[in-house]
């Protein structure tokens, strides 16, 4: 068994993970619309919704009409800012290892997936955020490909995660390499100094 993977962290990480994706992603991406809104003066108001045992859901509605680039720039706020925190806890992830946190390393892997895979979903959307930042701009012509950004994030997201524990099960390998490599080495010195001892 891996000494940093033990089942006790599993369940811990799979809890952040989802807590993640279905309350900590959905209240940042609201409040990355609303700071947009509030940017461009733009007034507005908010409602989050709580579907038990599921999901928060939000919603932000904007009273006030805008530029194109700036109807875009308020539809893509949401996934920019969730996107955002995914990679921060991406880069947590890569320090932390640097400086053999590898369980605080992990938890923060977890996070960021649950960040990236909260993004992906609005690109499978048939009406949503992404759709309608097309037609804002106009390009709604090309919605048909956002499933294809939306699968690369899922694969993006599936890729760190994979090479996170290559990186960590190479460090662990070392680590033990290391642990037996020294406890042979005390084992010589035990050997030595009883071998010095004077006979009797």
């Amino acid at each position: 068994m891996s000494k940093y993977y033990e089942y006790a962290e599993i369940p811990l990480n799979i809890f952040l993970f989802y807590l993640t994706f279905y309350v900590f992603a959905p209240i940042l991406h609201e409040l990355g619309h609303i700071v947009v809104l509030y940017t461009f003066h733009c007034p507005y108001f908010s409602r989050i919704d709580i579907v038990f045992l599921r999901s928060f859901f939000g919603k932000t509605y904007q009273n006030c009409v805008l530029s194109p680039i700036k109807q875009f720039l308020v539809y893509i706020a949401g996934i920019t800012t969730t996107s955002l925190f995914g990679l921060i806890f991406a880069i947590l992830d890569v320090e932390l290892t640097k400086k053999g946190k590898l369980r605080e390393a992990i938890t923060c892997i977890f996070i960021s997936i649950g960040f990236f895979m909260n993004t992906a979903v609005y690109f499978f959307e048939d009406v949503g955020d992404v759709k309608f930042a097309l037609e804002a701009i106009g390009m709604s012509a090309y919605s048909h490909f956002i499933k294809l950004i939306g699968v690369s994030i899922i694969l993006f997201a599936l890729i760190i995660m994979l090479l996170n524990l290559i990186h960590h099960m190479e460090i662990e390998l070392e680590i033990a390499v290391a642990e037996e490599e020294g406890r042979k080495e005390d084992e010589v010195k035990t050997r030595k100094q009883h071998s010095r001892r004077p006979k009797e």
